[in-house]
């Protein structure tokens, strides 16, 4: 899974412009100037999970195990938009597929 993602983001490491956000930042001699309002950008990112809990396995009268915490290393990836309406206020929103795995270890009793 992990070889995916390096090559996912490798893909838009390539198709991605060099130039920060598309615009030159530079000012214009001829003010006002035109500059950019819609920016889309991609997300990923890896993450280390700690799971806390109180998860208890019970068959009949006895209880056969307790959980009590738990570690994972999860992924996730997307799509962010951002709009700008006006030059204080913007629109955002995220297309996130997210994995948050868990791995729970506790001794029978």
């Amino acid at each position: 899974m992990a070889q995916f993602f390096l090559k996912l983001f490798l893909f838009f490491l390539l198709i991605s412009p060099a130039y920060s956000q598309g615009f030159d930042w530079q000012y214009s001699p001829r003010l006002p100037f035109k500059a950019p309002v819609l920016f889309v950008g991609g997300i990923a990112q890896y993450d280390l999970l700690k799971h806390f809990g109180d998860v208890q396995y019970i068959e009949g009268v006895y209880q056969c195990a307790a959980f009590k915490s738990g570690s994972g290393g999860g992924y996730s990836g997307g799509l962010h938009a951002e709009y700008w309406q006006t030059g204080f206020l913007a629109l955002t929103g995220s297309i996130l597929y997210e994995n948050v795995p868990a791995a729970f270890k506790a001794d029978g009793d």
